[in-house]
């Protein structure tokens, strides 16, 4: 049960900090659940909702706390400018940009915040967003899933190198997450 946990996490962290390699750790789970160590399925439904529930806590940040949030000295996750592109193009856009978003690496989290501050309506973005991770996480899940055959000859090595990156991962998501309250809590004094 730890590992789907950690999949629906990883998914929305990925989407909060971008530079997070959410896609790695779901290539990992797919792993594991094509050598039948864990359920497929719920691989598959863990990272989409993950995914999913990452880009509306992004989008109602955007939608209740507006841009200005989002540039705030001390937050400086997402660049002012790219922001400012990503909201043009959900003007012109739409629906189409967020069905596309998994796809462009760099601004998929601009869009649910643009998609927010752009007061995009919850429940087509929740849709399109949930239809954006499927396609991407089954493409993704696919790919894996068609290379079965050649586990017998990477298996062993991909997983020590699964636990060596979650170690890694874990270590370094809470020195950064450590990092980042320090600074929050020296700008608030």
């Amino acid at each position: 049960m730890f590992i789907y946990a950690f999949l629906f996490l990883s998914s929305v962290i990925e989407n909060l900090f971008p530079p997070y390699p959410g896609d790695t750790i779901t290539l990992v789970g797919t792993y594991l659940a094509v050598t039948n160590r864990i359920s497929f399925p719920i691989v598959y439904a863990a990272v989409n909702l993950g995914g999913l529930t990452g880009a509306l806590i992004l989008f109602y940040l955007g939608k209740t706390k507006g841009r200005k949030f989002f540039l705030m000295p001390g937050r400086n996750y997402y660049n002012p400018q790219k922001l400012s592109k990503v909201e043009e193009w959900m003007a012109k856009y739409g629906s189409w940009l967020i069905i596309g978003g998994r796809f462009f690496t760099g601004i998929r989290s601009l869009i649910s915040i643009a998609a927010g501050i752009g007061d995009f309506g919850s429940q087509r973005f929740s849709a399109l967003t949930l239809l954006s991770f499927a396609i991407w996480n089954g493409i993704l899940m696919t790919a894996v899933f068609l290379m079965k055959d050649r586990f017998e000859d990477i298996g062993s090595f991909f997983s020590m190198y699964s636990k060596v990156i979650l170690v890694a991962l874990s270590i370094a998501l809470t020195l950064y997450l450590i990092s980042r309250w320090i600074k929050f809590k020296k700008g608030k004094k």
